[in-house]
């Protein structure tokens, strides 16, 4: 059984993620000149391009997102842990350096985030984000669309927020 600080909690994080999700992609669309990235992650060092330690911006967005699937956790444990890949993806955010680790991790949370979430979505009843997500990859990859996983970053977002919201 749920409790009320649960449930109140978990109505709050899907609100924080609903808000933060368009303003952040928003904001870094419009940093970058309004041109598409080739991910959702790169925004990190276009940000940092800037010279005005926006690149922290990056950070918090993954960790708000995170702290409002962890949110979630009493629909399903595995949006905790999904919660906690992307919190992975918010702290190793120089993924682009082959000497170190950070980049495995970063992809590793990722993947964990969005697999674990529709996985969590699925074992809750709610099966249309991830048909939606397979779909839509399967149709992107096809197609061969540009900057594909910044589409198909946006395409799992969506779908999940959508998703959480139909629980």
């Amino acid at each position: 059984m749920n409790t009320f600080t649960q449930i109140l909690a978990g109505f709050a994080g899907m609100i924080w993620m609903t808000i933060t999700f368009p303003i952040y992609t928003l904001y870094i669309l419009w940093r970058n000149n309004w041109k598409v990235l080739h991910s959702v992650s790169d925004s990190y060092y276009i940000l940092k391009r800037k010279e005005r330690h926006e690149e922290i911006l990056f950070t918090l967005f993954t960790f708000f997102l995170g702290i409002g699937l962890i949110l979630q956790y009493y629909h399903s444990f595995l949006f905790f842990i999904g919660g906690m890949g992307l919190f992975w993806v918010g702290t190793q955010t120089q993924f682009r350096d082959e000497v170190s680790i950070k980049g495995k991790i970063h992809y590793v949370g990722a993947v964990l985030c969005i697999l674990l979430s529709l996985i969590g979505l699925l074992l809750n009843g709610v099966w249309i984000p991830l048909g939606i997500m397979c779909i839509g990859v399967g149709g992107m990859k096809l197609l061969k669309i540009s900057n594909f996983i910044w589409w198909a970053e946006m395409l799992a977002f969506l779908t999940i927020i959508v998703g959480l919201w139909m629980l």
